[in-house]
């Protein structure tokens, strides 16, 4: 089964760009391991995937980065990436 595809929103694109190099092409490749695992939770394991609540989840990117995700539409809609507070932050202002 192929995996599903990964959309970024605007204020996640933002979020990405803003981030240095080495920390951006981090969280891609993390993202990329997260879409060709997701719904499979031992081959997930180390990713720091988790449930926040309803549809939204998190992994972390590196030890501080982390990205928010909706599973939606039968994709993986990336949402935020930020850190611990902007997780928080999105959870605070968003209902999923």
């Amino acid at each position: 089964m192929p995996p599903p595809p990964v959309k970024l929103a605007k204020s996640a694109a933002a979020d990405l760009l803003a981030l240095p190099e080495a920390e951006r092409e981090n969280v891609l490749a993390r993202l990329q391991e997260v879409a060709l695992t997701f719904g499979s939770p031992h081959r997930h394991a180390g990713l720091g995937l988790r449930k926040l609540k309803g549809r939204v989840y998190e992994f972390r990117a590196s030890r501080a980065t982390r990205a928010v995700f909706i599973w939606r539409e039968g994709a993986i809609w990336i949402e935020a990436i930020g850190d611990h507070q902007d997780v928080l932050n999105f959870l605070k202002s968003h209902k999923a």
